[in-house]
């Protein structure tokens, strides 16, 4: 099992030509406020106020270009290699020191990486759905297996909503989240028989409880005690 995932191209292609532009326009603000007689103070201290942000989006965007993620699982034996920009982090560890499978819901408000036609829209506030392999202990050993947008928190209001509104068309809608939440559902119900892992979800105090899959609902929920 072998997972790669590599820089957002087209969001770094973005913030490097935008980062690029305002450098360029905070360089020739430089360039004028020193050419000026007695040197424009305000003009300099607006340049700077320009090309500090403008570099430092450059160089977000060079790191994202050449950020790459890969994981494998052989065997028994977990390994996560990161670089981006000449800075390395790898590990390896024991599938036998991983609890499980976690479910988690998030929201972003850039890019999603790697999504090609996201539901949402590539840029503003967006919600999704990850899998995580969780570690016993360590939680930058984490390891994430699976990412979709939306979350299913998202996909339970939008089906709600659609479900009860009445025409063909909120039918079809309420369809395709019931199939996305399905295509979530077999991505879990693959990964935990591959890895022979249970299900962890959050309860209350925000402690983990390991579930079989086989008894979560659609949602991915324990049945009501």
């Amino acid at each position: 099992m072998r997972w790669r995932e590599t820089g957002d191209v087209p969001a770094a292609l973005a913030v490097f030509v935008v980062g690029a532009l305002g450098a360029g326009l905070g360089g020739v603000s430089l360039m004028q406020a020193a050419s000026n007689e007695g040197m424009d103070s305000a003009l300099l201290v607006a340049a700077f106020a320009l090309l500090a942000p403008c570099a430092l989006a450059m160089l977000a965007a060079v790191c994202e270009f050449t950020r790459e993620h890969v994981v494998a699982i052989n065997g028994r034996c977990v390994s996560c290699v990161c670089s981006s920009l000449g800075r390395n982090r790898s590990f390896a560890e024991p599938l036998c020191n991983f609890r499980g499978l976690q479910i988690v819901d998030r929201s972003r408000r850039l890019y999603i990486r790697n999504q090609d036609h996201p539901l949402t829209g590539r840029r503003g506030p967006v919600t999704e759905f990850a899998i995580v392999l969780r570690h016993n202990e360590n939680r930058t050993c984490d390891v994430e297996l699976f990412r979709a947008q939306p979350s299913l928190e998202s996909l339970l209001t939008m089906y709600s909503m659609q479900d009860a509104a009445r025409g063909r068309a909120s039918a079809a809608n309420a369809g395709a989240c019931a199939e996305l939440v399905a295509g979530y559902r077999q991505a879990l119900v693959r990964l935990c028989g591959q890895l022979e892992m249970p299900v962890l979800i959050t309860g209350a105090g925000d402690e983990l409880h390991e579930w079989p899959v086989e008894s979560l609902d659609e949602w991915l929920r324990p049945p009501a005690s």
